[in-house]
């Protein structure tokens, strides 16, 4: 039998707000409520934390950050879509694995690397395009590790170190040959 609860609502609710959002959504008051709290359980408590800390620093309400957090989901999607095709913007948090779906914080820290890696790759590219000396010696580097054969994992960590290095203007030799990485076509001892 359905248990019965009984509610102290905050002055910033009223009965009749939740009467109204739930005529707007076409259902009755408890199936409102209800259905709000289902929503609100099935989240992650890691999750819920990170949206509070959200909300807390932008001064906003959790429903509004999640909201426009999933509007920017939903826009990127329908631009992937309009772009290269549906098939290109399949969701691809919602892959099953052997354990079935991955969510909360072990999707989290996946999606995290993945993003981290493309933005490290985007930020090496956008400063190997450049035309100053960062830029020339990014692309030396990058020449150099596909010419030494490095996995595209180790490389990309490399890479990373380099513009990390770049942008913080750290030079990571003593001297003039500091600016001065080998093109992959010189021979061992430098220029042929």
């Amino acid at each position: 039998m359905p248990e019965t609860v009984s509610l102290k609502l905050p002055a910033r609710l009223s009965l009749i707000e939740i009467d109204e959002a739930a005529f707007i959504a076409g259902m009755n008051r408890n199936a409102f409520i209800t259905r709000a709290v289902e929503f609100y359980m099935g989240f992650d408590p890691d999750l819920v934390g990170m949206l509070e800390r959200y909300a807390a620093m932008l001064r906003l309400p959790e429903s509004l950050v999640a909201q426009n957090i999933l509007i920017r989901r939903f826009a990127e999607v329908a631009a992937l879509a309009e772009v290269r095709g549906a098939d290109a913007a399949a969701f691809d948090e919602f892959r099953l694995d052997a354990n079935g779906l991955k969510t909360g914080k072990a999707l989290f820290d996946e999606l995290k690397a993945r993003f981290t890696r493309e933005e490290r790759a985007r930020l090496f590219d956008e400063m190997a395009k450049s035309e100053d000396a960062t830029g020339e010696r990014l692309r030396r580097i990058e020449k150099v590790l596909r010419a030494a054969g490095i996995p595209e994992d180790e490389a990309e960590a490399l890479k990373a170190a380099v513009v990390w290095a770049a942008r913080n203007q750290v030079k990571t030799t003593s001297g003039p040959e500091a600016a001065d990485v080998p093109d992959p076509g010189d021979g061992p001892g430098g220029k042929k």
